[in-house]
């Protein structure tokens, strides 16, 4: 069982609101600084412990970001629930006609080990648009074979643009998962005035 000790009121209330939820599905609107990223990897590390070591999550973030959130994830307290990879430069020298078989490689090395596997990647990253671009196209093409357990959008706005085609690939992703997935969305910018 996770510990919430370290986490603040707020934090903890959502963390309990999202594992209350049958259908996981929550947009995290905190203030800059007031612990988006340790509420959304205590949630995960909860639904983590629900998969029983089964499955894997995508954490979709700005290339400034994914650091941050392999930090987070590799926390010790996460460590027996959780099995983070950072999709970074490594990743890219992977020949692109096995990028595929790398991702369905690491989610059966974690989930023999009883953990769940998190995936930290950069929205260009996960991107299908018509780019013939394969290291984009491997995530989002692991997603639509074997779907993901959760997925968390960092700094959703970047999502904004329903026409984008990186908005539609967020929404597609989400569409091929279950209905008790977890699905996060982060954000501490305002909304603009537009849909």
């Amino acid at each position: 069982m996770i510990s919430k000790n370290d986490l603040w009121p707020h934090q903890r209330k959502s963390v309990d609101r999202i594992s209350e939820q049958s259908a996981p599905r929550r947009l995290l609107a905190f203030e800059m600084g007031c612990g988006k990223t340790r509420t959304a990897a205590t949630a995960i590390a909860e639904h983590a412990e629900r998969l029983n070591g089964r499955g894997y999550v995508f954490v979709v973030a700005p290339k400034a970001v994914v650091g941050v959130w392999f930090d987070e994830l590799s926390r010790p307290s996460y460590k027996q629930l959780l099995a983070p990879y950072l999709i970074d430069k490594r990743y890219r020298r992977i020949d692109s006609s096995s990028r595929v078989d790398w991702f369905a490689s690491r989610v059966a090395e974690s989930n023999a080990l009883g953990r769940v596997a998190v995936f930290i990647l950069n929205y260009e990253m996960i991107n299908a648009g018509r780019t013939k671009n394969s290291k984009s196209q491997a995530a989002f093409e692991f997603s639509q074979l074997r779907p993901p357990s959760g997925i968390v959008y960092d700094e959703s706005h970047w999502l904004a643009n329903a026409k984008s085609s990186r908005s539609k690939t967020a929404v597609r992703i989400v569409y091929v998962m279950g209905p008790r997935s977890l699905v996060l969305c982060l954000s501490g910018t305002p909304f603009t005035t537009t849909p």
